[in-house]
Formats: structure tokens, sequence, C-alpha cells
């Protein structure tokens, strides 16, 4: 078995096969066999990814594309970025998770904190983790500023 070079995350995108190759079609179809067809649609499979450097992403076929997504911004700093690593082996040696509103942890002070001293409209946090989850704690910290419960909601 040959190894494959190591990604130094400065590739150029590369094709060896047409995408999906062999190798993403069979993940992909074991995938489907336990996910079933409503994740992808019955008539298309995904590129299954393998490994990444950066923005740089290769397939389980070795072709490599640049990765524009950004992992819908957790992979902001790239795919393996080192300070990432480093914070997550960090934290993992420590704390693997505190449920935060139950059981805060220090991070998550130190975390809000740092939000909070930062001033203005920001001397207090609140922290979600999506935009419906934010969009919520804005409603009800609306509801218990005013003592309100009614809204008025505009489109376009």
């Amino acid at each position: 078995m040959s190894r494959r070079p190591v990604l130094r995350g400065d590739e150029l995108p590369a094709m060896l096969v047409p995408p999906p190759g062999p190798k993403s079609l069979a993940a992909a179809k074991r995938l489907r066999r336990s996910e079933g067809a409503a994740i992808w649609g019955r008539d298309s499979l995904p590129i299954v990814w393998d490994r990444g450097k950066g923005s740089v992403v290769e397939d389980r076929d070795g072709n490599r594309y640049i990765d524009l997504t950004s992992g819908f911004g957790a992979a902001s700093l790239g795919h393996a970025a080192p300070e990432i690593a480093r914070a997550v082996s960090s934290q993992a040696r420590r704390l693997i998770q505190g449920l935060g509103d139950l059981q805060p942890h220090a991070a998550r002070e130190r975390l809000v904190r740092r939000l909070a001293g930062k001033g203005g409209a920001l001397s207090s946090v609140l922290l979600a983790s999506s935009g419906s989850e934010a969009v919520d704690l804005a409603l009800r910290t609306a509801a218990l500023a005013t003592g309100r419960r009614r809204f008025v909601a505009f489109e376009g």
C-alpha cells in the first residue's frame, strides 16, 4: 500500500478520476444503506472527503478541491489548523464538555466576560448555536425587557 504525500494546504485542484470516483461511490453507497436516500436523493451520490489541510480537501480517490464552504464557519481557519488542534487537544485534556447552562465551565465564563467587556450594547451576553436559537433568545429578551408577549414581523 503506497503512502499518499502529506497535504501542505497550497496544492492546486487536481482530478485523478472523474468525481465521484469509485472509492467515493463505494463509501457513499455504504452511507446510503445506513442513512437512507433522504440525505442526497435517490439519483445522486456525494463526493466523500478523506482529508484536508487549509482550504484544500482530498476525496477518497485522491482528487483535490478547494473547500469554499469553510465548514459553515466551523473551519474558517481551514482544515487541520494547528492552532485549532492545539486548543481542542488542550481542552480535551481538561474537560470534554460542560453543559453550559446547567453546569457552566471556566472557558465559558472567560468568553462571556471578555465579550461583555467590549462595552456598548454588549454589556450582557447570550450564547447561541444557530441563527434560529439567537432569534429565539432575542425574542425572549425583548419580552422580558418590555413585558409584552406579542411581536410584529416584516418580510421583504
